[in-house]
């Protein structure tokens, strides 16, 4: 391989990083993305292209079960999403300050949107909380016995698609100034 293949070679690595680095929240769908471009892709490896087993493939002669010999390929079960355990040393009623639950009987809010907006502000600005997590926001949800998503991370992701936090970091969640204007100015719902 001469310098400039080597370096064309570089600069599609660089490329493909930085592409897999705007996959936030998602470390499986990164993970896959790293694989399928580093770990089969010949234009990357340079190497004549070789289909590799899946893992869950049994080796050849290896018995199977009567399921695989009819023709059909039977699906993975999807896995279901984590669990997100509850922060139980939160406290939804600090010394001097507007409870959790008094601040959610005057917002109201409706929209799994809003309520995570409402959660966040209430971690921050109110209780006065150094970071808001997804296992604080599942703590209020149960305490305002509102149901819980199916999966809390990705109705973090969704919040922050809609503009109401930023939610880069499911450890270290912030409300953009679009949530707090929602929570301050548009709740509850007229």
């Amino acid at each position: 391989m001469d310098d400039e293949d080597f370096n064309d070679r570089l600069d599609q690595v660089e490329r493909a990083i930085k592409v897999i680095n705007t996959i936030e929240n998602n470390p499986d769908l990164q993970a896959a993305a790293f694989s399928h471009l580093f770990g089969t892709a010949p234009s990357l490896r340079g190497d004549a292209y070789e289909e590799t087993p899946a893992i869950d493939d049994p080796p050849p002669g290896a018995e199977t079960d009567d399921s695989s010999k009819s023709g059909s390929v039977p699906k993975k079960p999807r896995k279901p999403p984590s669990a997100v355990p509850q922060d139980k040393t939160l406290n939804i009623s600090p010394t001097g300050k507007v409870s959790w639950i008094d601040f959610v009987a005057e917002k109201k809010p409706a929209s799994m949107n809003d309520k995570y907006a409402v959660c966040v502000y209430w971690l921050l600005d109110i209780a006065g909380l150094p970071k808001a997590t997804v296992n604080q926001i599942v703590s209020l949800f149960i305490a305002a016995k509102w149901a819980l998503p199916k999966d809390p991370r990705n109705a973090t992701s969704q919040a922050g698609r809609a503009g109401y936090l930023d939610s880069a970091s499911a450890q270290d969640l912030k409300i953009t100034s679009m949530g707090t204007a929602r929570v301050l100015n548009d709740l509850p719902s007229k």
